[in-house]
């Protein structure tokens, strides 16, 4: 699953701060000491992996960081141990061309052979300048099974969306590397160019999904979208944009008929007609397209 917002950076320093504060936020939200413990295996330098792929790659009940950078037009990529200040002093050297910065976290067990983990990633979406993705990505049953995490993902995003420019968010299913929306895969939009092409338009709804201000206006106010009914919780941000959770568990989300959700989201959705693809819901590498068939945006 991903949870997932685009926000604005007005300039280099703005966006390694966002970037930074989004990584050490993602880090925190699952328990206090796992941040503390991937400081204290910073300067640990991992085992040589061996032959086997499920062998060990660290020191047994290490919890590890691994971070990605791409910079440049050639798209140059770089893959590092997390070195705690040293990896943030090397990030603010190549802050005037980051393009992309993926942070892993790996919890050894006591063989120190990866048991868990999770994955935080910023970057420039497409070609436009100013817009900025974040995105978590961590397993659905977390969702069921460790309800305490996943309540600190929820408030580590709402948090985030508190203090920005918000464009789009919200939290499903991983639909692609790309990070298709359910209804941008459904309807064959390429995420990269949607907020260039439909700048004021929704990407999509989801169990929870963060609209801008603009989008809310379009959909009739945030007074409108609370008494539609649609909504168990609806918060407006102090940028007027709002957090919109559909139903409060995401197994009941999985049984919704969304057609209501599509009835509110309508007016602001990009252009097309979702269509079901054979292989929705086909394996987990399939996951099922949860948005309402054969329904324009525009049409009730």
């Amino acid at each position: 699953m991903v949870a997932e917002m685009t926000v604005r950076f007005t300039s280099a320093e703005d966006l390694l701060r966002k970037i930074m504060l989004w990584i050490h936020s993602g880090i925190s939200s699952v328990e206090p000491s796992w941040r503390e413990s991937l400081e204290r295996f910073s300067e640990v330098e991992e085992l040589v992996e061996s032959e086997d792929p499920e062998g060990p790659i660290g020191p047994p009940d290490a919890i590890l960081g691994r971070i990605t950078t791409t910079v440049g037009h050639g798209n140059y990529i770089s893959t590092d141990r997390y070195r705690g200040d040293l990896t943030w002093r090397a990030l603010q050297a190549k802050r005037d061309s980051l393009k992309e910065v993926f942070f892993e976290v790996q919890k050894l067990d006591s063989r120190g052979v990866w048991c868990d983990g999770f994955s935080l990633s910023c970057a420039k979406v497409g070609e436009a300048q100013g817009w900025l993705r974040v995105s978590m990505t961590f397993k659905e049953s977390e969702v069921t099974e460790n309800p305490g995490r996943f309540s600190g993902r929820m408030a580590v995003l709402k948090s985030f969306a508190e203090s920005q420019e918000i464009n789009f968010g919200h939290v499903s299913y991983l639909y692609s590397p790309l990070f298709h929306t359910a209804y941008e895969d459904a309807v064959n939009e390429n995420p990269e160019s949607s907020i260039e092409r439909h700048p004021d338009l929704a990407r999509g709804y989801s169990w929870v999904t963060v609209i801008s201000r603009d989008m809310v206006e379009s959909a009739g106010g945030v007074d409108a979208i609370r008494t539609s009914g649609v909504f168990t919780d609806v918060i407006e941000f102090s940028s007027g944009a709002c957090w919109l959770q559909a139903v409060d568990s995401w197994a009941d989300f999985l049984g919704m008929d969304l057609s209501s959700l599509h009835r509110v989201f309508s007016p602001i959705l990009i252009p097309g007609c979702p269509i079901r693809d054979d292989l929705s819901g086909a394996s987990s590498h399939y996951p099922p397209q949860l948005v309402a068939f054969d329904r324009p945006a525009g049409a009730n």
